[in-house]
């Protein structure tokens, strides 16, 4: 089976018992800190094989750098360490497969996929390619071109239609609890040039799955989920910041070691974040619910530990893709017993910009029923 990636995906991953049989408590205390997360929720990225290309006789075979060598399965690898890596097939024997009956078809497969001429997992014609980790902080500026060039053509559209799937791993307790989340997002301007944002979906956690609303109107910011309706006054610069998290858009300050690989009309830029400016970044989104928390007699601390992503540019020059990987860390202290709560996320978000260029419609939800969010966690603890 393919390592998960890129393009096409392989069967998902079984899950693991996550206990299902959890205090009531806990799963309030989960509210809160799942309410907290929503905002920033964002592939684990694996990284390739780094060692050397060996030939003899009977063909291609991978040497690690701690001496193994790639044998019996799917592999990514960056031979040129350029920080894309293509995903090759090796024998029992170890030796690549490769190239049989390429000559005559111009296609080959190995396990059953289809591969290039130089034994590499190809869809259609096309290598498949993925990110990964090298050590380079410059920018390389044809790169950072086409990045700068798709974030202005990004931001001179007036509304926006984007599909966002999450897969997310906390560890708390002791425990890796398994989550994703498939979220709608669109937004627009209204006739005042002020922003206007919805986004629907659902969260699946410890096996149940739960609605999840969002809109942002007249200086409010709306969420239903888990049972709790509630608003949180926003103004329109912070709001622009909290949708700006959701939808990804980092200017050229935050990303780093940008390069790219090009594949026919098709331009991908990978790129790490600064870490202190990611945090910065955090701080401004999360201002608004840290100060609720801070009412409820809750502190709220986050800190980005890593992150990096993947923009997938199209023949226009707009981004049409966007991946996301942030692993951080969340605390939850008591005011008043002093206790912390600590946990950790591991989150991967796939972001696909659908009608690129065309006008989106949406109507506003009704706001009846939503409580000031004090107001609305109170009620439900009670």
């Amino acid at each position: 089976m393919l390592p998960e990636d890129t393009g096409e995906k392989g069967p998902a991953p079984e899950r693991r018992p996550d206990g299902k049989n959890k205090e009531v408590s806990l799963m309030k205390k989960w509210k809160m800190i799942l309410t907290a997360a929503m905002p920033l929720a964002m592939a684990l990225s694996f990284p390739a094989f780094a060692g050397e290309w060996h030939e003899d006789m009977n063909g291609w075979w991978y040497e690690n750098d701690d001496g193994s060598y790639c044998r019996n399965g799917w592999y990514w690898i960056d031979g040129d360490h350029d920080g894309w890596a293509q995903c090759y097939y090796f024998g029992n024997s170890g030796y690549l497969q490769m190239n049989a009956g390429y000559a005559q078809t111009n296609t080959s497969h190995a396990d059953g996929y289809e591969i290039d001429k130089n034994g590499a997992w190809s869809v259609n014609g096309v290598t498949q390619v993925k990110a990964v980790p090298i050590a380079v902080a410059e920018n390389d500026p044809e790169a950072l071109k086409v990045y700068e060039e798709a974030q202005q053509l990004g931001e001179s559209l007036p509304s926006a239609n984007i599909d966002v799937d999450y897969t997310i791993t906390m560890s708390y307790l002791g425990q890796d609890i398994d989550m994703s989340m498939n979220m709608k997002l669109m937004m627009k301007e209204d006739a005042n040039g002020d922003m206007q944002f919805v986004c629907k979906g659902t969260a699946d956690t410890l096996g149940t799955a739960v609605p999840i609303d969002m809109f942002y109107t007249d200086g409010y910011m709306y969420v239903n989920t888990m049972g709790i309706k509630y608003r949180q006054a926003m103004d329109l610069e912070a709001a622009k910041a909290q949708a700006t998290q959701i939808n990804m858009d980092l200017d050229t300050d935050v990303v780093k070691g940008l390069r790219m690989y090009t594949s026919g009309d098709t331009r991908k830029l990978a790129f790490t974040i600064d870490d202190q400016k990611m945090n910065e970044i955090l701080t401004a989104v999360t201002s608004a619910t840290a100060e609720t928390y801070e009412e409820l007699g809750v502190t709220l601390d986050m800190k980005v530990n890593e992150s990096n992503g993947e923009m997938t540019v199209n023949k226009d020059g707009y981004c049409e893709a966007m991946k996301m990987f942030m692993d951080y860390g969340m605390s939850v202290t008591d005011h008043t017993t002093s206790e912390a709560d600590e946990m950790n996320y591991k989150m991967d978000i796939n972001m696909t910009y659908k009608n690129l260029g065309k006008e989106v419609y949406f109507e506003i939800p009704s706001t009846d029923g939503y409580e000031d969010i004090a107001v609305a966690y109170v009620a439900d603890a009670e």
